[in-house]
C-alpha cells in the first residue's frame, strides 16, 4: 500500500502467494488513524498503472 494523505490511497492487489490478479475485483476502503478518526468505506477504481493497481483518488473531508 502507497500514498497518504490528502492524495488518497493506492494498492496493488496480488493473491497470497504473490501471483498478479487475472481479473478486476471490487475493493473497499475503510481506515482508522491512529487518533481514532476514520475514513470509508471508499470505492478502490483500477488504474492503468498495470494489472491489479487500484486507487481511491484523493480522500477529501465528505468522505469521513
Amino acid at each position: 500500500m502507497s500514498g497518504v494523505g490528502a492524495q488518497g490511497v493506492t494498492i496493488r492487489a496480488t493473491y497470497g502467494d504473490g501471483r498478479r490478479l487475472e481479473q478486476v475485483v471490487r475493493l473497499v476502503l475503510t481506515a482508522t488513524g491512529p487518533d481514532g478518526q476514520r475514513v470509508g468505506p471508499v470505492q478502490l477504481e483500477p488504474q492503468p498503472e498495470g494489472q491489479g493497481f487500484y486507487s481511491s483518488g484523493p480522500v477529501s473531508s465528505d468522505r469521513l
